[in-house]
């Protein structure tokens, strides 16, 4: 599974301790989700959502070719963030 060996326990104790919900997907079939989504301000109506493939490290922000885009509009979001849900659903909290 995902982080099965402790890996990224730092950078998740870090995100969840500043108040971030930590998930991570893993599936007997292969299935692999690479998105990353942060919502930002929800429910206000200053409200944006990042949906992108890019980890937040060196090499994928400034050396590899990887995307992502901020979204605003409530029923943009409401839609993403449903498909999402259905897959956080499905995933592995880290503790």
């Amino acid at each position: 599974s995902e982080n099965q060996y402790g890996h990224y326990d730092r950078q998740f104790t870090k995100l969840t301790d500043a108040g971030a919900k930590v998930t991570y997907f893993s599936s007997s079939h292969g299935f692999y989700i690479h998105a990353k989504v942060m919502e930002v301000d929800e429910g206000t109506s200053r409200a944006q959502m990042y949906v992108g493939s890019e980890n937040f490290t060196t090499n994928s922000l400034r050396l590899n070719r990887e995307l992502g885009i901020v979204l605003t509009g409530k029923s943009v979001l409401s839609s993403v963030a449903r498909t999402f849900a259905g897959d956080f659903s499905k995933a592995t909290p880290f503790h």
